[in-house]
């Protein structure tokens, strides 16, 4: 993984999150993981396509998400509902994407963001396919928030596509989610 697709999505996220919470995050250790990751109650999922691709996830459990989203509105964490949650969330990941994006922009890559999906739930595990993550942590006094980076430069010519390159690649096993009876059907 390049430092140069990683430093502006960490610069991105210290700007968001003193923007947007009015608190110093601290950065815990990075740690380097293989494709497969189940990241977090609330996961926001962010394509990145063009001379950069791959994919940009957003893990937090759900007390997080909702003192992080209370704290933004301005109302007690009791109050914010799941659409708030993931519309906060989504809007949290697709700001620092967003930014990132434009950093490396102004580096000489093109790349385009996909609208942000969000994942709710346990136990859902997600394959960045032949890209290994980096994984950052950011505290907050609202929790955790782990940015997991899975970028790399493009492969070959046509790629730049969001719907046919490796930002439509995002494989969710959703396997337990399913009936016995169901799931052996597949």
């Amino acid at each position: 993984m390049r430092t140069e697709f990683v430093n502006p999505f960490v610069a991105a996220a210290l700007h968001v999150f003193r923007q947007e919470l009015q608190e110093e995050p601290r950065r815990g250790p990075l740690r380097l993981e293989g494709s497969r990751v189940t990241p977090g109650e609330v996961t926001v999922i962010v394509g990145v396509a063009g001379d950069v691709e791959g994919l940009v996830l957003y893990g937090m459990d759900i007390a997080t998400a909702q003192r992080m989203v209370g704290s933004i509105l301005g109302i007690s964490p009791l109050r914010v509902h799941d659409d708030l949650v993931e519309s906060g969330a989504a809007e949290i990941g697709n700001m620092i994407t967003g930014r990132a994006s434009m950093e490396l922009e102004k580096q000489g890559y093109s790349c385009e963001i996909t609208p942000p999906v969000v994942l709710l739930g346990r136990n859902i595990l997600i394959s960045t396919v032949a890209f290994n993550r980096l994984e950052i942590p950011f505290d907050l006094s609202t929790g955790r928030v782990v940015l997991h980076v899975a970028l790399r430069r493009r492969q070959g010519e046509g790629r730049k596509e969001l719907a046919g390159g490796s930002a439509g690649n995002l494989l969710v096993n959703l396997r337990q989610w399913l009936p016995q009876e169901e799931s052996q059907s597949r």
